[in-house]
């Protein structure tokens, strides 16, 4: 794949795109404004395969050590990507507004002294950037998985292919191939059948000339 960075010349926000973020051919970005917590030192930082987007209040935000990668045609509408590690997001997905995937682990009680150090920290630092307070652990997310409005994906989760994540739910778990999950603490209500296979993607293109 040959990547390319764009300068966003219709761009509200001054700040141009970071320089180790690598976008495909024909990536939208709606504002640098997405990255103005982006402060990734690795190369790249982020990915966003061919035909994605990251679109309205999006907003992607990641400590030094963090690597994203966003796949072919996925749509980010208005969520939160928020990491420390990794998270991986496949194919043709959709992360509506309000959504936030972490891979912070859901901190525990016991935890409460690390978070009170880390304030205290960030109290005394001129950049006045908070450090992670949590542990963090790779999030993937399959080919075409929707994820709704507020809905919270945590770290070390897995999500199969085809799932739907429903709105304001909160995934702390791995949630298998096309299920359908609800609430919190999230719960799967139904299974979905598959019909993203390769087969019927090219009978859909058959139908339109296209192949």
């Amino acid at each position: 794949m040959t990547w390319r960075n764009d300068h966003l010349a219709y761009d509200w926000f001054p700040r141009p795109l970071p320089e180790n973020i690598r976008l495909g051919p024909n990536v939208y970005i709606e504002t640098s404004y997405i990255f103005a917590a982006f402060y990734s030192a690795m190369q790249p930082g982020l990915e966003m395969e061919e035909g994605s987007g990251a679109y309205a209040l999006t907003c992607i935000a990641t400590g030094p050590q963090a690597a994203i990668k966003v796949g072919a045609y996925t749509c980010l509408n208005g969520g939160s990507l928020i990491a420390d590690d990794a998270i991986d997001i496949g194919a043709h997905c959709l992360l509506a507004w309000g959504s936030v995937v972490t891979d912070s682990i859901t901190p525990r009680p016991g935890e409460v002294a690390r978070r009170r150090r880390a304030l205290m920290d960030v109290a005394n630092d001129p950049s006045r950037r908070l450090p992670s307070i949590v542990d963090a652990k790779p999030v993937h997310i399959a080919d075409n998985v929707w994820v709704g409005f507020d809905a919270v994906i945590t770290g070390g989760v897995s999500i199969g292919r085809g799932a739907v994540i429903g709105c304001k739910a909160v995934i702390t778990e791995n949630i298998p191939q096309y299920a359908v999950a609800v609430g919190n603490p999230c719960r799967i209500v139904r299974y979905l059948e598959p019909d993203d296979g390769e087969d019927v993607r090219m009978a859909a293109l058959g139908e339109f000339g296209l192949v």
